[in-house]
C-alpha cells in the first residue's frame, strides 16, 4: 500500500487525562504527502487524489462496518458489511481478490465432473482422426496416399476416381482397436502436397465414431494445419457437432535415457461444441491421444461454458487407470476420475 493510503490509529488525551482512540489520518496523510512530492516530484493534484481517496475509504470503513457482535463472537472482529467488504477488496491485489472477494461458491465434484465429461466427449473428433490426417498429410499423389495407407492399414480396400480415393474399413485393426467404415479423401486440383480434404461416414476407431469432413493444410514443422465438422461420439454419450481448427503432431514420452514410453497424437487449437442445445468452446494446448482413446495421455485446456463460466482442464500423465483430471475455477480445484473414455462411474 502507498504510504499516503496508511491509516494510523493515534491517541488523545482529554481534558481528565483519560485516553480516547480514534482514527486519524490526516497528519499521516501530510507528512506522506511532502515525503511522497520531495522524493519522486508526485504533483499536488495527485497527493491532493490520494488523500482524499484514503478519507473516503475511511468513512467508507467506519459507517458501514457492523457493530453490533453476538455474544457467542465476544473477541472477534466484527462481520463487515457488503459495502466494507467491496471497498476492501478494491484495495487488494487481482491475484488475492479473485479467490478472497469472489463470490462464486466453490466448485463441486459434479460441476467438475460435468465439464470433464464435455470435455472428454469433444476430444473424440480430435482422437479419431489425427492419425489419419498425419499419416495421408503431404501426400502429392493419390498414389502416394494409397501407399501411405496401404502401408500402415493393409486391410484397407480402396477404389479410386477422378481426384478421390474411396476407402472402406470394414475388416481393420489400427492400434490393437478395431476400424470400421468409409473415409473419402479428395486432393484440391493444382496442390502440390497441400490442400487434402477429408469425409467420413461411420467412422468408427474403438468406441470413438465420426461423421463429417475435415481438411489438412501444408504440412510444416509445426504439424499439420486441419480443421474439422464433425459429429462425434466417444460410444457412452450422446453425440456432439464439433467444430475446430488448430494443428496435429506427433506426441513421444520419452524416459531418462531418451527411450520412448509412451506416443501419440497432439492436438492444439480452438474447439467448438454444442452440448443440449448450447455452445461450449475450448482453447486446447497440447492434448495428446493414444489411438482412439478421447482420455489424452496428457495436456490441457481452458473451457467456456454456455453461460460463461471459465474452467481449466487439465490431464496429468499416468501409466494406468484409473485416470485424474483437474478442474479449476477461479480458487476451487476438484479432481475427477475417468476411465475408459468417460468420467468413473
Amino acid at each position: 500500500m502507498l504510504p499516503w493510503l496508511q491509516l494510523r490509529r493515534v491517541h488523545r488525551h482529554g481534558r481528565n487525562g483519560q485516553r480516547a482512540d480514534s482514527v486519524d489520518a490526516r497528519p499521516e496523510l501530510e507528512e506522506a504527502s511532502a515525503r511522497r512530492s520531495n522524493e519522486t516530484g508526485v504533483e499536488a493534484a495527485d497527493i491532493h487524489l490520494g488523500r482524499r481517496y484514503a478519507q473516503t475509504l475511511h468513512h467508507l470503513l467506519q459507517s458501514a462496518m457492523v457493530t453490533s457482535v453476538k455474544s457467542d463472537t465476544v473477541g472477534r472482529w466484527p462481520r463487515p458489511s457488503a459495502i466494507a467488504r467491496a471497498a476492501l477488496c478494491a484495495c487488494l491485489p487481482a491475484s488475492v481478490m479473485l479467490s478472497a472477494c469472489s463470490d462464486d461458491p466453490a466448485l463441486t465434484i459434479e460441476e467438475g465432473a460435468t465439464v470433464v465429461s464435455e470435455v472428454i466427449t469433444s476430444n473424440a473428433a480430435e482422437a479419431a482422426i489425427g492419425e489419419l490426417m498425419l499419416l495421408v498429410a503431404g501426400s502429392g499423389s493419390l498414389d502416394e496416399v494409397q501407399d501411405r495407407i496401404t502401408t500402415e492399414l493393409p486391410c484397407a480396400q480402396m477404389s479410386a476416381g477422378d481426384d478421390t480415393l474411396r476407402v472402406n474399413f470394414e475388416t481393420c485393426t489400427w492400434d490393437n482397436l478395431p476400424l470400421t467404415g468409409h473415409c473419402s479423401v479428395t486432393l484440391s486440383t493444382g496442390s502440390a502436397a497441400s490442400a487434402i480434404d477429408y469425409t467420413f461416414d461411420d467412422f468408427r476407431l474403438g468406441d470413438l465414431a465420426i461423421d463429417g469432413g475435415a481438411s489438412t493444410a501444408e504440412q510444416t514443422d509445426d504439424g499439420v494445419s486441419t480443421t474439422f465438422d464433425l459429429m462425434a461420439s466417444p460410444g457412452s454419450v450422446t453425440t456432439r457437432r464439433v467444430v475446430g481448427t488448430g494443428v496435429f503432431s506427433r506426441y513421444e514420452r520419452r524416459d531418462d535415457d531418451g527411450t520412448v514410453v509412451d506416443s501419440g497424437v497432439s492436438y492444439s487449437g480452438g474447439r467448438t461444441w454444442v452440448s443440449d442445445g448450447a455452445e461450449w468452446r475450448a482453447d486446447v494446448a497440447a492434448m495428446a491421444y493414444r489411438g482412439g482413446r478421447s482420455i489424452p495421455i496428457v495436456g490441457q485446456a481452458a473451457v467456456f461454458a454456455p453461460d460463461g463460466a471459465g474452467y481449466t482442464v487439465s490431464f496429468a500423465y499416468s501409466t494406468s487407470p484409473p485416470y485424474y483430471s483437474t478442474v479449476f475455477r477461479r480458487g476451487s480445484t476438484v479432481e475427477v476420475c475417468v476411465s475408459g473414455n468417460a468420467v468413473c462411474e
